[in-house]
């Protein structure tokens, strides 16, 4: 590695990897980004480190985590790689490594094209789907996290003890699950679309149980269209393990579908709820399923999403709302 770059596995990403910052210049990302050994080299590097860092690196450093920090001499990425070939390379090392993560890749085939030229070395591990690191800048007041990666944001969340911002580029996703996705969950879309519009939110939503392609509910296409909300587009989706993985929020109608959910995705325990719980209401634990009902059944089951949906609405506004200078 003397003075060159080569690029080596990390968890499931690659990273560009070199001793010196200079030769990681062509690579084009902006952001100074060192790897540290353990803990001991970690806080040698902090100037003033917050209770929110310090969380941060005892819940995913060694991992897949690229944390901001301040290092006295201006922002740095530091990231702390498990077990692994290149965690058995910096034992070997006494000097610093530098690194750029891939971004622009998703498969062997990709890495080959965009840099097998321009390497001077790498390691390939085969066929993999490249997840990145998450990316979470610790030098403002609140956290932000400016890249979305193999840590979820309610991960972060949950071992910060609040909420976090979130970054320019990042977009936040919602699923709603329900069983057939003609009625629930397909208004709970309608709701948190109409109250978030213009936001940097995904909301979707399936069914545990259904077809691919059924209209909305005549009794939910009409409450909804009461409230400006039209969901003529709407057409049923089954629920897929595509749809979990990358959704940010996952709110279930009832415990069957959560269950289905944790079926098909068990890492996703963290940030999948009951849509009822999730808001803090108490009762039922379940969203009525109003199929084959009344008009009036369909009106009290969608406010009863609208009031489920505020503090979610409020919470998401939150966090893609930039902290003021």
């Amino acid at each position: 590695m003397s003075g060159g770059v080569v690029l080596l596995p990390c968890g499931g990403s690659y990273l560009l990897v070199s001793r010196s910052e200079e030769q990681l210049g062509p690579f084009g990302y902006p952001l100074r980004q060192r790897l540290i050994r353990d803990r001991a080299e970690f806080d040698e590097l902090l100037t003033s480190p917050s209770v929110g860092v310090l969380r941060l690196a005892e819940a995913f450093m060694p991992g897949d985590l690229t944390l901001v920090v301040d290092a006295g001499s201006g922002s740095i990425g530091v990231m702390m790689p498990g077990a692994g070939l290149l965690a058995g390379l910096m034992s070997e090392l006494s000097e610093p490594l530098f690194f750029q993560e891939v971004l622009d890749c998703d498969s062997s085939q990709d890495l080959q094209e965009v840099y097998g030229g321009r390497v001077d070395l790498w390691l390939d591990i085969g066929g993999v789907h490249l997840t990145p690191s998450t990316l979470v800048d610790s030098t403002s007041r609140t956290p932000r996290l400016d890249r979305k990666g193999a840590i979820p944001i309610l991960d972060i969340e949950r071992a910060l003890g609040g909420k976090v911002k979130l970054g320019p580029a990042v977009v936040f996703a919602v699923l709603f699950v329900c069983t057939g996705n003609t009625c629930r969950s397909a208004m709970a879309r309608g709701i948190l679309e109409q109250r978030l519009r213009g936001r940097r939110v995904m909301v979707y939503s399936a069914g545990t149980n259904t077809v691919a392609g059924m209209p909305v509910s005549e009794g939910a296409g009409q409450v909804m269209r009461e409230t400006g909300i039209d969901l003529s587009r709407h057409f049923s989706t089954p629920l897929t393990v595509s749809q979990v993985r990358d959704a940010d929020l996952i709110l279930c109608m009832e415990p069957r579908h959560r269950r289905r959910v944790l079926e098909l995705v068990p890492e996703a325990e963290s940030r999948t709820f009951l849509q009822m719980g999730y808001c803090g209401r108490t009762g039922s634990e379940e969203v009525f399923d109003p199929v084959g009902s009344s008009l009036e059944v369909f009106r009290e089951v969608a406010k009863i999403v609208v009031e489920c949906l505020d503090p979610v609405a409020r919470d998401i506004e939150w966090r893609l709302t930039a902290e003021k200078k």
